[in-house]
Protein backbone atom coordinates (compact mmCIF):
# COMPACT_ATOMS: atom_id res chain seq x y z
CA UNK A 1 0.00 0.00 0.00
CA UNK A 2 2.90 2.58 0.73
CA UNK A 3 4.48 1.71 -2.75
CA UNK A 4 0.70 2.60 -4.52
CA UNK A 5 0.16 5.82 -2.49
CA UNK A 6 -0.23 5.16 1.49
CA UNK A 7 -1.34 8.58 3.10
CA UNK A 8 2.18 9.01 4.77
CA UNK A 9 3.97 9.65 1.20
CA UNK A 10 0.68 11.69 -0.02
CA UNK A 11 1.02 13.88 3.05
CA UNK A 12 4.52 14.23 2.56
CA UNK A 13 4.02 15.45 -0.93
CA UNK A 14 1.40 17.98 -0.08
CA UNK A 15 3.68 19.22 2.72
CA UNK A 16 6.45 19.48 0.12
CA UNK A 17 3.94 21.61 -2.50
CA UNK A 18 2.56 23.66 0.32
CA UNK A 19 6.60 23.87 2.05
CA UNK A 20 7.37 25.37 -1.96
CA UNK A 21 3.98 27.65 -2.38
CA UNK A 22 2.75 29.38 0.54
CA UNK A 23 6.48 31.34 1.83
CA UNK A 24 5.25 34.60 0.83
CA UNK A 25 2.03 34.49 -0.32
CA UNK A 26 0.37 36.54 1.83
CA UNK A 27 3.74 39.49 0.76
CA UNK A 28 1.33 40.91 -2.11
CA UNK A 29 -1.82 42.58 -1.45
CA UNK A 30 -5.16 41.59 -2.99
CA UNK A 31 -4.67 43.46 -6.81
CA UNK A 32 -6.40 41.87 -9.53
CA UNK A 33 -9.93 42.96 -9.44
CA UNK A 34 -10.81 38.94 -9.37
CA UNK A 35 -9.36 38.58 -6.10
CA UNK A 36 -10.74 41.56 -4.41
CA UNK A 37 -14.12 40.43 -5.51
CA UNK A 38 -13.96 37.13 -4.43
CA UNK A 39 -12.21 37.69 -1.07
CA UNK A 40 -15.16 40.27 -0.91
CA UNK A 41 -17.86 37.08 -1.91
CA UNK A 42 -16.36 35.29 0.83
CA UNK A 43 -16.16 38.21 3.40
CA UNK A 44 -20.31 38.42 2.86
CA UNK A 45 -20.95 34.94 3.45
CA UNK A 46 -19.41 35.56 6.75
CA UNK A 47 -20.81 38.57 7.90
CA UNK A 48 -24.62 37.58 6.31
CA UNK A 49 -24.42 34.39 7.62
CA UNK A 50 -25.98 33.03 3.97
CA UNK A 51 -23.90 30.52 2.63
CA UNK A 52 -26.54 29.26 -0.20
CA UNK A 53 -26.42 32.83 -2.15
CA UNK A 54 -23.33 34.18 -2.78
CA UNK A 55 -23.84 37.93 -2.66
CA UNK A 56 -21.29 40.72 -2.94
CA UNK A 57 -22.58 44.06 -2.19
CA UNK A 58 -25.63 42.69 -0.89
CA UNK A 59 -26.71 41.86 -4.73
CA UNK A 60 -26.47 38.37 -5.52
CA UNK A 61 -23.27 37.27 -7.08
CA UNK A 62 -23.75 33.84 -9.13
CA UNK A 63 -20.73 34.55 -11.77
CA UNK A 64 -19.29 31.34 -10.45
CA UNK A 65 -20.04 28.12 -8.03
CA UNK A 66 -19.63 28.86 -4.28
CA UNK A 67 -16.96 25.98 -3.60
CA UNK A 68 -14.03 28.90 -3.43
CA UNK A 69 -15.87 31.37 -1.61
CA UNK A 70 -16.92 28.25 0.87
CA UNK A 71 -13.35 27.96 1.54
CA UNK A 72 -12.61 31.46 1.57
CA UNK A 73 -15.53 32.03 4.28
CA UNK A 74 -14.39 28.99 6.21
CA UNK A 75 -10.99 30.23 6.74
CA UNK A 76 -11.66 33.75 7.14
CA UNK A 77 -14.21 32.40 9.79
CA UNK A 78 -11.14 30.49 11.49
CA UNK A 79 -7.91 32.53 10.60
CA UNK A 80 -9.46 35.88 10.04
CA UNK A 81 -9.13 37.98 7.07
CA UNK A 82 -5.81 38.21 5.53
CA UNK A 83 -4.59 38.19 1.99
CA UNK A 84 -2.86 34.76 2.91
CA UNK A 85 -6.54 33.34 3.76
CA UNK A 86 -8.01 34.67 0.70
CA UNK A 87 -5.47 32.30 -1.41
CA UNK A 88 -5.76 29.17 0.24
CA UNK A 89 -7.86 27.42 -2.13
CA UNK A 90 -5.68 28.43 -4.91
CA UNK A 91 -2.53 27.33 -2.64
CA UNK A 92 -4.73 23.91 -1.53
CA UNK A 93 -5.64 23.65 -5.83
CA UNK A 94 -1.96 23.87 -6.33
CA UNK A 95 -0.80 21.27 -3.63
CA UNK A 96 -3.29 19.19 -4.81
CA UNK A 97 -2.25 19.50 -8.17
CA UNK A 98 1.27 18.95 -7.30
CA UNK A 99 0.39 15.46 -5.80
CA UNK A 100 -1.49 14.38 -9.11
CA UNK A 101 1.48 15.08 -11.01
CA UNK A 102 3.23 13.12 -8.34
CA UNK A 103 0.94 10.02 -8.54
CA UNK A 104 1.14 10.10 -12.48
CA UNK A 105 4.54 10.39 -12.57
CA UNK A 106 5.02 7.20 -9.97
CA UNK A 107 2.76 5.05 -11.58
CA UNK A 108 3.72 5.81 -15.51
CA UNK A 109 7.41 5.55 -14.55
CA UNK A 110 7.43 3.29 -11.59
CA UNK A 111 10.22 5.71 -10.04
CA UNK A 112 9.49 6.72 -7.06
CA UNK A 113 12.68 9.48 -7.57
CA UNK A 114 11.43 10.24 -10.96
CA UNK A 115 7.78 10.89 -9.39
CA UNK A 116 9.28 13.57 -6.93
CA UNK A 117 11.46 15.26 -9.47
CA UNK A 118 7.95 15.61 -11.51
CA UNK A 119 6.30 16.87 -8.63
CA UNK A 120 8.99 19.64 -7.56
CA UNK A 121 9.21 20.58 -10.94
CA UNK A 122 5.28 21.16 -11.29
CA UNK A 123 5.37 23.38 -7.83
CA UNK A 124 8.15 25.18 -9.03
CA UNK A 125 6.41 25.70 -12.66
CA UNK A 126 5.01 28.99 -13.82
CA UNK A 127 1.67 27.51 -14.00
CA UNK A 128 1.84 25.50 -10.21
CA UNK A 129 3.55 28.55 -8.65
CA UNK A 130 1.94 31.80 -9.96
CA UNK A 131 -0.80 29.85 -10.50
CA UNK A 132 -1.51 28.54 -7.01
CA UNK A 133 -0.50 32.21 -5.59
CA UNK A 134 -2.32 34.34 -7.57
CA UNK A 135 -5.86 34.01 -6.15
CA UNK A 136 -8.53 33.65 -5.59
CA UNK A 137 -9.55 32.69 -9.06
CA UNK A 138 -10.95 29.08 -9.75
CA UNK A 139 -8.32 27.74 -11.83
CA UNK A 140 -5.67 26.20 -10.28
CA UNK A 141 -8.46 24.55 -7.79
CA UNK A 142 -10.37 23.26 -11.04
CA UNK A 143 -6.67 21.99 -12.44
CA UNK A 144 -6.69 20.02 -9.36
CA UNK A 145 -9.98 18.69 -9.90
CA UNK A 146 -9.41 18.07 -13.62
CA UNK A 147 -6.13 16.08 -12.47
CA UNK A 148 -8.09 13.83 -9.94
CA UNK A 149 -10.53 13.16 -11.81
CA UNK A 150 -7.87 11.55 -14.73
CA UNK A 151 -6.09 10.08 -12.27
CA UNK A 152 -9.24 8.11 -11.00
CA UNK A 153 -10.43 7.73 -14.20
CA UNK A 154 -7.08 5.86 -15.32
CA UNK A 155 -7.32 3.99 -11.70
CA UNK A 156 -10.41 2.72 -12.70
CA UNK A 157 -9.52 1.75 -16.42
CA UNK A 158 -6.43 -0.18 -14.53
CA UNK A 159 -8.62 -2.29 -12.19
CA UNK A 160 -12.01 -0.83 -10.96
CA UNK A 161 -13.05 -0.23 -7.74
CA UNK A 162 -15.00 1.46 -5.48
CA UNK A 163 -12.37 3.82 -4.45
CA UNK A 164 -11.37 4.58 -8.31
CA UNK A 165 -15.23 5.55 -8.60
CA UNK A 166 -16.00 7.46 -5.60
CA UNK A 167 -12.59 9.58 -6.48
CA UNK A 168 -13.40 10.39 -9.67
CA UNK A 169 -17.43 11.19 -8.35
CA UNK A 170 -15.51 13.38 -5.73
CA UNK A 171 -13.59 15.13 -8.46
CA UNK A 172 -15.76 15.77 -10.42
CA UNK A 173 -18.51 17.18 -7.89
CA UNK A 174 -15.57 19.33 -6.17
CA UNK A 175 -14.60 20.81 -9.93
CA UNK A 176 -18.45 21.24 -10.86
CA UNK A 177 -18.64 23.52 -7.59
CA UNK A 178 -15.53 24.97 -8.52
CA UNK A 179 -16.11 26.39 -12.07
CA UNK A 180 -19.14 23.94 -13.61
CA UNK A 181 -19.25 21.67 -16.27
CA UNK A 182 -15.66 22.40 -17.62
CA UNK A 183 -14.42 19.71 -15.38
CA UNK A 184 -16.42 17.13 -16.99
CA UNK A 185 -15.42 18.60 -20.35
CA UNK A 186 -11.81 18.37 -20.28
CA UNK A 187 -11.44 14.88 -18.91
CA UNK A 188 -13.71 13.99 -22.10
CA UNK A 189 -11.79 15.12 -24.26
CA UNK A 190 -8.95 13.74 -22.89
CA UNK A 191 -10.51 10.68 -23.03
CA UNK A 192 -11.78 10.91 -26.44
CA UNK A 193 -7.88 11.51 -27.66
CA UNK A 194 -6.60 8.85 -25.69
Amino acid sequence: MAREGGITTVLLVLAVAACVLVPFAWERDLFDLDEGRYAAVALDMVRSGDWVTPRLNDMPFLDKPPLVYWIQAAATTAFGSSELVARLPTLLGGSFWVLFVFLFARRWTGSERTAWWAALLAATSAAGFAGSRIGPQMDMPLAACVAGALWAAWRSLERPTRTASLGLGLAIGLGLLTKGPLVVAVPFVVAVAW
